[in-house]
């Protein structure tokens, strides 16, 4: 038995189908679309601290970082302040005309990459169920001006979360 769709929002009334010549109806409801592949994504560690991170580009782009920050170089105050040409504070304003400040702040950085790997199918499902979680989240305490975006993302993770079991 098939039974007629509810009436329009405008109050008309949905015309009866009429059965075919055979008297068999057909099911014109377009098939389920097949689940969308899963996006690749990379898990990245930071060359700077370490710590990790999802991204959808597994060669990021290199940046300059202090030498003091990975841990290579152990220049104590009393080389950066002490010397002949060094700054005499880190006043930047007590540093005119004496010492060499640019020199310390621009010898002390070199260029560093963070590493990436591709994520498994597993790994790809639990990130996006996080940004999915985060998401939600962000939805919840946003201003209804502020939804747009946050919609526009929740739609694209129901999406990709399609192709996790």
């Amino acid at each position: 038995m098939q039974l007629p769709d509810s009436a329009p929002a405008d109050g008309r009334v949905a015309p009866m189908p009429t059965p075919p010549a055979d008297g068999v109806f057909v099911d014109e409801t377009p098939p389920p679309q097949p689940p969308r592949p899963l996006p690749t994504l990379y898990l990245c560690v930071r060359a700077t601290d370490g710590k990790t991170y999802t991204s959808s580009n597994g060669h990021p782009d290199a940046y300059a970082a202090p030498l003091g920050v990975l841990g290579a170089v152990d220049n104590g105050l009393a080389n950066t302040y002490g010397s002949r040409n060094a700054a005499v504070s880190s006043f930047p304003e007590l540093n005119r005309g004496k010492g060499n400040a640019a020199a310390i702040a621009n010898s002390n950085y070199v260029w560093v990459q963070d590493q990436c790997r591709p994520m498994s199918p597993a790994e790809t499902c639990q990130a996006l169920r996080d940004q999915n979680d985060a998401n939600q989240k962000a939805i919840r305490n946003a201003f209804k001006s502020e939804r747009g975006p946050l919609d526009a993302k929740d739609a694209e993770l129901h999406s990709q979360l399609q192709g996790c079991s």
